[in-house]
């Protein structure tokens, strides 16, 4: 006559109040609530059930349970293990990611490195803009601070290619914001009257104000051509330049990145 093994149980109390009675071997498969039994003393009644971390929900608790329990039973082959593993980590982001919170505070590690490789796969082949909309993270980062160079510790050629595809296309971001501050330099107009151009430049006004823009009158060059037919002021007036004189140096428009982008990325390539 065979002896059936007497099982023993434990009480667990869930994040959300619900305190359920579960089998002791499948519980202490975790290390946080094995040491609450034997070091604390928990987990003896449903008065003194062992309290879990408040990431498990009563939800997450069946899953937990459920792997821990199919993985303690001896005599499965490795595919049979693998294809469970398969299935188990087959479900939404959100779970997934509730699932390895609440595997971390456990202590269960295989468990959590299931889940990890399982949220790392949800990554690839996605943009940044699509990882963000999929796992809920706020896009708080400029354009700069988004094409600032990548650490590169293991030396991977692909990271520095990205660091130097990024530094051109911050310069290039760089480039577009002065030519619009020379656009916007190049809008100013002059408010004075023709009158008071002309005797500026004749050195014969009182009192002359010194410039003052506005975008809503003539601008300078216009009001010149303009006076001639109706002023006369001697010999024609030598054609002046007034605009905004902006230079560029040769290195804004090389094809060569910038010495500091390329110094930093050289610095965190080391």
């Amino acid at each position: 006559m065979g002896f059936k093994m007497i099982k023993s149980y434990i009480w667990l109390r869930t994040e959300d109040g619900s305190i359920q009675q579960v089998e002791k071997s499948i519980a202490i498969s975790s290390p946080m609530i094995c040491e609450e039994i034997v070091v604390n003393g928990k987990g003896s009644s449903k008065n003194c059930a062992v309290s879990l971390p408040e990431c498990v929900t009563t939800e997450i608790l069946g899953l937990i349970l459920n792997y821990c329990q199919f993985h303690q039973v001896t005599g499965r082959s490795d595919k049979e293990r693998k294809n469970f593993d398969d299935t188990f980590v087959r479900t939404d982001t959100s779970t997934l990611c509730l699932l390895a919170t609440a595997a971390e505070k456990l202590q269960l590690n295989h468990l959590l490195q299931l889940i990890c490789k399982a949220l790392a796969r949800e990554f690839q082949g996605n943009s940044p803009d699509k990882i963000r909309e999929k796992f809920h993270i706020q896009d708080d980062l400029t354009e700069e601070e988004k094409l600032k160079p990548l650490k590169n510790m293991t030396h991977h050629p692909h990271i520095r290619l990205l660091n130097k595809l990024n530094a051109r296309k911050l310069k290039e971001l760089n480039d577009k914001n002065k030519f619009k501050d020379v656009e916007v330099a190049e809008d100013l107009k002059d408010e004075r009257s023709i009158d008071d151009i002309l005797s500026f430049i004749n050195g014969t006004g009182e009192g002359v104000e010194l410039f003052c823009f506005t975008h809503e009158n003539e601008n300078l060059d216009n009001a010149l051509e303009a006076s001639s037919s109706k002023h006369s002021v001697g010999p024609d007036l030598p054609n002046i330049d007034l605009s905004p004189n902006v230079e560029f140096m040769e290195s804004d428009f090389a094809d060569d990145l910038d010495p500091v982008l390329q110094a930093e990325i050289d610095r965190l390539d080391t």
